[in-house]
């Protein structure tokens, strides 16, 4: 088991949500997972940069 916090991201018009519960599939090896879907096919950071920084940088940053 992973013992971190995990942030999971995929592309809403990609094939992973269609095909997967990515949250489902990452709790099965970690405990502390969240995440969602982001507006982008499969390569979010070039697809979607700012709702990924948007999205990620919080998660980043918490305890700073």
């Amino acid at each position: 088991w992973l013992p971190m916090p995990l942030r999971v991201y995929w592309g809403a018009n990609g094939v992973v949500a269609k095909c997967f519960d990515p949250l489902a599939e990452w709790r099965r090896v970690a405990l502390d997972v969240d995440g969602g879907s982001l507006p982008s096919g499969h390569y979010i950071p070039e697809e979607a940069p700012d709702a990924l920084l948007a999205a990620v940088m919080p998660f980043l940053t918490e305890g700073l």
